[in-house]
């Protein structure tokens, strides 16, 4: 879903690109259970992230990806 999405054009798994690396936010919202809402809604809106056009399903599957979570 991440790479459907283009977000590793500036998004790494381990390494920071243009943005955060996937682990770091992991890090970052770990135990946060309103993260996944939070993410999405930057996402969908383009608050603090360019807004990314894509289903709601689409978007909360790639931050879940993003998250290590399933």
């Amino acid at each position: 879903m991440l790479k459907a999405k283009g977000c590793l054009n500036c998004h790494d798994m381990e390494k920071k690109k243009v943005g955060p690396a996937f682990k770091d936010l992991a890090v970052k919202y770990k135990g946060k259970q309103a993260a996944e809402g939070e993410l999405t809604a930057k996402l969908k809106e383009g608050k603090g992230h360019p807004k990314v056009q894509a289903p709601e399903a689409d978007l909360q599957a790639a931050v879940r990806q993003a998250l290590g979570r399933k």
